[in-house]
């Protein structure tokens, strides 16, 4: 109802329709109590006149009353007599007249004066035991008589005032402002109600979450270390570029994924220079020269990974050489900004020697040698003597090649690279990758006796790996990702929860 004025007069309305209801109720139950008390005095008034009968029977005959076998005077019959009906009587102007009225006064005498006489002329011995008997039973029904005309008056009383159980105390008035809906405290209520149930949702999938998301995860629940933890990269525009939220956003130019490894102060910069400091110290570069980096899953970064680990290894003076083995989503020419009109493809089919694939890139002692043409079959074309020949030759003229390869759960690529190189680094995702899916790489790989070296743990968010890179604090140059607080990385993990889904 939207006009106030019609709202008062319905609730008015219902009020009064109440109040009536209850009056007639009321009137009802009065009109039964009051029939049944006149039924009452009838029979009331019937049983003093058959009293009256006997003691005037007795008055007139002289002979023996049914309530005693005994003979009664006939003055004394007729005072009772009289007693009982000024009785009646002075019941009835109770109710009519005035406590000081002449007239009640007079017939209240003239009881007084009765019952003298009859006190002095009644023997309490066996003659005139009847007449006592129906005395004392008038007496105890003038009392009912009397409690039955009083709660007749009382009934009148009532039905004259036509009273009920329910009353109107105020009337209602024309509201200022609707009472519902209130937008106000619906929105409160609503918004504190969502963003309770939000929360709860949240904790509760974080909970069935069994992903990886920080070094302690991996190390303990899986049991292979970690060499390092790369944070989500951002462009200087701003912009997320790598897995952000649960999702992957494009960029227009992929090599802005790329960082300064010399002059950069970032966090991401120092987690490169970690993990180039941990390879360098974990495996000898006389031992080992050839590295292949792979990935559970598509979408970890592993391209990524290896592009900018291979700018941080090359500000150390080295040469490196990046081989895009990736034949199912090739991803190292758009990040370098080279041409791929050729490459490693050519290479294995014999079409074109290694060295003619390889393309120098913008960065100082980085060289790149494209995916080239993809062939129907990458496993096939990667398992043949040829890709050995190449890794031997490339071997003795860089200090150090880097092998990107498509995922090793999907696809055999990774499989057929893995016993060619000098050890294989697997590129996980946190909040993405789970322990099961890292467990069982590794199984595959120590089958086909390859070397697992470490885990590249990719996408962490700062606060949850502070302490694992405490120099971070020195530099002060933490993304904004780092401010998030612990709900925000929640709600991160659910977002990428449900993308996946």
């Amino acid at each position: 109802m939207n006009d106030p004025q019609e709202a008062a007069r319905t609730a008015n309305a219902f009020a009064e329709a109440y109040v009536e209801f209850t009056r007639e109720q009321n009137i009802q139950r009065l009109l039964s109590v009051r029939e049944f008390l006149e039924r009452q005095l009838v029979s009331f008034r019937q049983d003093f006149l058959r009293v009256g009968e006997e003691l005037s029977k007795s008055s007139r005959e002289g002979q023996e009353t049914a309530l005693g076998q005994m003979t009664l005077d006939s003055v004394k019959a007729e005072m009772a007599k009289r007693l009982v009906n000024l009785e009646m009587e002075r019941i009835a102007m109770k109710f009519t007249y005035m406590p000081d009225h002449r007239a009640l006064v007079q017939v209240e005498r003239e009881i007084a004066e009765i019952r003298n006489r009859l006190t002095k002329q009644i023997n309490p011995g066996k003659q005139d035991l009847p007449l006592l008997e129906l005395l004392h039973g008038s007496q105890a029904k003038l009392g009912m008589y009397n409690y039955i005309l009083q709660k007749q008056q009382e009934i009148r009383l009532a039905e004259a005032a036509e009273l009920g159980s329910a009353r109107i105390i105020d009337y209602a008035i024309a509201p200022k402002v609707p009472v519902s809906p209130n937008v106000s405290r619906n929105a409160r209520v609503g918004g504190l109600l969502g963003l309770s149930l939000g929360i709860g949702l949240a904790l509760f999938l974080n909970h069935l979450n069994r992903s990886v998301r920080n070094v302690k995860d991996v190390e303990e629940g899986v049991g292979l270390p970690v060499f390092g933890a790369i944070p989500n990269i951002g462009s200087e525009d701003g912009a997320e570029t790598a897995k952000q939220w649960g999702r992957r956003r494009k960029v227009k130019d992929p090599a802005k994924l790329l960082l300064g490894i010399d002059s950069g102060r970032s966090y991401a910069v120092e987690a490169y220079r970690a993990l180039r400091t941990r390879i360098r110290f974990a495996v000898p570069e006389a031992s080992a020269r050839v590295f292949l980096f792979t990935s559970a899953q598509p979408g970890e970064g592993k391209s990524l990974t290896v592009a900018n680990l291979a700018i941080a290894m090359s500000r150390r003076g080295g040469r490196i050489l990046v081989v895009d083995c990736d034949m199912r989503k090739p991803d190292q020419s758009k990040l370098f900004h080279v041409r791929e009109e050729s490459g490693i493809s050519d290479v294995l089919v014999g079409r074109n020697t290694w060295r003619e694939m390889t393309k120098p890139t913008r960065v100082n002692n980085v060289d790149l040698v494209p995916c080239g043409e993809i062939p129907e079959d990458p496993a096939e074309l990667l398992a043949g003597p040829a890709m050995g020949q190449f890794l031997a030759e490339a071997e003795q003229h860089y200090d150090l090649v880097l092998l990107d390869s498509p995922p090793i759960l999907p696809f055999t690529d990774a499989s057929v690279l893995a016993p060619l190189v000098s050890g294989v680094f697997l590129v996980v995702r946190s909040g993405r990758t789970r322990a099961e899916a890292i467990a069982r790489v590794r199984s595959i790989l120590e089958s086909i006796k390859a070397k697992l070296i470490a885990v590249v743990l990719n996408g962490v968010s700062p606060q949850d790996e502070i302490g694992y890179y405490p120099y971070a604090y020195y530099y002060g140059a933490y993304p904004a990702s780092g401010k998030r607080r612990w709900f925000k990385r929640v709600a991160r993990g659910v977002l990428s929860r449900f993308r996946r889904v």
